[in-house]
């Protein structure tokens, strides 16, 4: 059983909240912030939250290539428990949207 101090537990949901209305110019700090975390243990269980918080940026065809990269990151350390927990979502992120950059024609992604 792994014991989480309420400070963490204020500290992981006040990412999630700033997450949820990041704009395009405010989440590149977001996603550094979010994969120091990640490497560090944190946000176990949240693998999911994460993945939903952050599609939007990912299907998005203009967003910045440095948002693309770091969602890249992110999505390799959760990719196997989003798998596990929720494969609908991971088919989704992994699979689908990848495809619909492929047939876009966009040389970029």
């Amino acid at each position: 059983m792994m014991l989480i101090a309420p400070g963490m537990l204020y500290a992981q949901e006040t990412l999630l909240e700033r997450l949820e209305t990041a704009t395009t110019a405010s989440l590149p700090h977001l996603l550094e912030e979010l994969s120091h975390r990640l490497e560090a243990g944190e946000f176990f269980g949240y693998e999911p939250r994460i993945a939903r918080l952050t599609q939007r940026f990912w299907q998005d065809p203009a967003a910045p290539p440095e948002v693309v990269d770091r969602l890249q990151h992110i999505y390799g350390m959760i990719a196997p428990a989003l798998a596990a927990m929720e494969p609908a979502l991971a088919e989704t992120l992994f699979v689908h949207v990848p495809l619909t950059w492929a047939t876009s024609g966009d040389a970029r992604r």
